[in-house]
């Protein structure tokens, strides 16, 4: 474990410094006029604490599931990202399309940020209407004050608008029907949270059942549009059926 937060720190550190030569470039002009020196040296620093603070928030601990395997967010980060790299260029070869690999691994990285002060969040109570909103606006606190403690020189305020863009277009609606790569990670992350339910029901907890039953509608939908999702799919689609019927 202590090797995994380390090489997702490097990672995080990473990703922040070299998303302003990126997916931002068009603003490089104003922001790259400065020295081009790093003004905080901790910024490596600061990056651990969020990469630790993942590590020590566990997963599926509400809802009644009681996961015989432990997941921290920091695992579940890293597999999504990882997993969501690999689909990009899986969709590339079955479909032809080119999809923006690097905001995909920007958008996997940071999609839980908060988690790390707020806690794990189940999935039920992220879609019930009674509590979407407030936990939006929580999760949005912490998220900017994590960029905002991100102060790196004169790359500071452009690594903050970009993550800020992030996080606006991660939970808009609005985005998801405008850029690919929000609903392609959005079909990632659930097939994600199907494995690791197809693993519980294995050793027995059919509580996780129903995790595969919320999220497995939304999958199908997205096998319409994406054939590395449709492929995926038709790996464990008799897996996931047999433990459907035996749920029934």
């Amino acid at each position: 474990m202590k090797n995994l937060y380390f090489f997702v720190s490097i990672i995080f550190t990473l990703v922040l410094i070299f998303s302003s030569f990126f997916s931002c470039s068009k603003y490089s002009a104003d922001y790259l006029a400065g020295t081009g020196e790093v003004n905080n040296p901790n910024l490596f620093e600061l990056t651990s604490k969020i990469v630790k603070s993942l590590e020590n928030v566990y997963r599926w601990q509400s809802g009644n599931l009681e996961p015989a395997h432990s997941q921290n967010v920091l695992e579940h980060t890293l597999e999504v990202t990882l997993l969501a790299d690999q689909l990009a260029q899986l969709e590339l070869e079955l479909n032809g399309v080119k999809l923006d690999r690097y905001r995909i691994v920007k958008i996997a990285l940071v999609h839980d940020l908060p988690e790390g002060e707020f806690g794990d969040v189940c999935y039920l109570d992220k879609n019930n209407p009674l509590l979407k909103d407030s936990l939006l606006v929580q999760e949005e606190k912490i998220y900017f004050r994590i960029l905002d403690s991100l102060n790196v020189g004169p790359l500071s305020d452009k690594i903050i608008f970009c993550y800020k863009d992030i996080y606006y277009n991660l939970n808009s609606s609005h985005s998801k029907d405008e850029f690919i790569e929000y609903r392609f990670f959005d079909a990632v992350e659930k097939f994600e949270y199907i494995f690791f339910a197809i693993r519980e029901c294995d050793n027995g907890n059919h509580s996780f059942v129903r995790v595969i039953s919320c999220h497995l509608p939304k999958i199908l939908e997205y096998t319409q549009e994406f054939k590395s999702i449709q492929y995926l799919y038709q790996i464990y689609r008799l897996k996931i059926e047999s433990i459907l019927n035996a749920g029934d």
